[in-house]
């Protein structure tokens, strides 16, 4: 199979890894070219234009940051003759419309990578797969693109709104748990650290190792992240009212509530 892996950021180059790896031939490109020129890669066809990537090219995968998603999938279809556009963005909304928009002769896929480049192969890792057009042939591509993967098939609305709380919640704590402990002039916490502070600190650096662009880019362009803002800043204040009124009883109260609230949401969740 011909690909061309459009954006050559931390993802990217670790799809060219894996596609490297199942003997597929393989270009790349990114605007900023020195990145290509860096890539150290072996099998690989380093573009200087987007347009001698796509050219006699099976498949383009646009694995550049969300706000770029769709002006690279216009652009690459006004250059490419034929072939499935697959898109990877981590929000669906601002591209799901180009995809459906795609001339005939082009086909579109879009799939959400439910993991990192951390990983060692699509092996068992789960991907989310939106339907556009076709979703018997766009699963079948997806599958050829990603072997051993777990897909997940929902709606665009599902995934954004699902996104809203796995990736907008977990960036939103990380940014502000983040800010309270680097002004903590506290240097012993790791040491002393127990389970729960350790999974705390893993959730803040899987998200803090991203670019600050890719970090912004999912709470900025998720249309749910002011709200859960608004919700999250609520529940802090009424908890920080109970403490101030010192009434043990009623704060205890308040958390047996929301823990009950929160078992209640896990055994729905694990009865599906």
């Amino acid at each position: 199979m011909r690909v061309a892996v459009i954006g050559y950021g931390a993802f990217g180059s670790w799809l060219t890894e894996q596609y490297i790896s199942l003997n597929f031939q393989v270009k790349i490109y990114d605007r900023d070219l020195e990145k290509v020129e860096k890539a150290v890669k072996n099998n690989i066809v380093k573009c200087k234009s987007l347009e001698d990537a796509v050219a006699d090219i099976d498949v383009v995968i646009v694995a550049v940051p969300i706000h770029e998603a769709p002006r690279t999938i216009l652009n690459i279809s006004e250059k490419m003759r034929e072939g499935f556009i697959v898109d990877i963005s981590s929000l669906k909304k601002t591209v799901y419309t180009c995809l459906l928009n795609l001339p005939s002769r082009l086909r579109p896929v879009c799939l959400h990578p439910l993991f990192g480049p951390s990983s060692k192969s699509f092996t068992g890792e789960k991907v989310a797969i939106i339907p556009v057009r076709d979703y018997l042939e766009e699963l079948d591509i997806a599958m050829k693109l990603m072997p051993g993967a777990e897909f997940i098939k929902m709606s665009m609305e599902e995934h954004d709104e699902a996104m809203t709380y796995i990736l907008s919640l977990t960036h939103i704590l990380s940014l502000t748990i983040s800010s309270v402990l680097g002004e903590s002039s506290r240097k012993e916490l790791l040491k002393l650290s127990g389970t729960s502070f350790r999974y705390l600190i893993n959730m803040i650096e899987a998200t803090m190792n991203e670019s600050a662009e890719t970090f912004t880019s999912i709470i900025f362009y998720n249309e749910g992240s002011a709200k859960l803002y608004e919700e999250i800043i609520e529940k802090l204040e009424e908890a920080e009212n109970l403490l101030k009124e010192g009434d043990f009883n009623k704060l205890c109260r308040f958390v047996k509530e929301i823990r009950e609230t929160y078992l209640k949401w896990k055994s729905e969740v694990h009865s599906q």
